[in-house]
């Protein structure tokens, strides 16, 4: 299941039937009591804590605490929760996901019970990544790469297939505002490091990642 950010049926963007600006679909109170309420306070605690990082990664960019905010006016937070069934034997070409990359600035992970996470060394190699409770694995994504002219990567990872119990993952992806102009900060570039990357509109950026995920999204990417 997938959930964006909560929106109203009175929200401009919704009016005007913007992309990615939809309505998100949930199930009725009486089939999963709460779980709207409970969905709900759990993003906007993870927005929350995006938010309070972000003066974070301005410091380690050589960047005074608050020029990224103006990014996150209205910030694409979209959560994922995907279940991984147990196959009770695994093949050499079977994962639960493939290799990628995530599109967001940072992705919040809870730790899962049941191990099946990887992710790729500098080197190329593949390591399980280590099972932590009651922390977050934190990944850098597309935007942070590109905003940080690569002194940030975008972490490789991928899913193992589950072999005995089921496995779930929550992801939250934290993004900028789908109208934000996204572009190498000053510190990341001079003499020695010019920029990487063109300036792209976030949101006109994502419909084209998602386009190449969704073949129903591809009539709407722009071009």
């Amino acid at each position: 299941m997938i959930v964006w950010g909560e929106r109203t049926a009175d929200d401009p963007r919704v009016l005007a039937g913007r992309p990615l600006c939809g309505l998100n679909q949930w199930p009725t109170d009486g089939a999963l009591p709460g779980f709207r309420t409970a969905t709900l306070a759990y993003l906007d605690a993870v927005t929350a804590l995006a938010f309070r990082m972000l003066p974070v990664f301005a410091r380690a960019l050589d960047l005074p605490p608050d020029p990224l905010t103006p990014l996150f006016r209205d910030p694409t937070m979209v959560m994922r929760m995907v279940r991984y069934p147990a196959v009770g034997e695994i093949r050499s070409d079977q994962f639960g996901s493939n290799t990628h990359t995530d599109s967001s600035f940072i992705t919040f992970l809870p730790q899962a019970d049941v191990p099946g996470l990887q992710v790729q060394t500098p080197a190329g190699e593949w390591i399980d990544q280590p099972i932590v409770p009651g922390a977050f694995v934190v990944n850098s994504g597309n935007m942070l790469k590109r905003l940080s002219n690569d002194r940030f990567k975008a972490t490789p990872h991928r899913v193992t297939t589950a072999v005995e119990r089921d496995r779930y993952s929550l992801a939250c992806f934290f993004s900028p505002d789908l109208d934000a102009v996204v572009a190498q900060v000053a510190s990341c570039i001079g003499p020695d490091s010019s920029p990487l990357y063109e300036p792209i509109v976030f949101g006109e950026w994502f419909l084209r990642y998602l386009a190449g995920s969704y073949r129903h999204l591809r009539h709407r990417a722009v071009a």
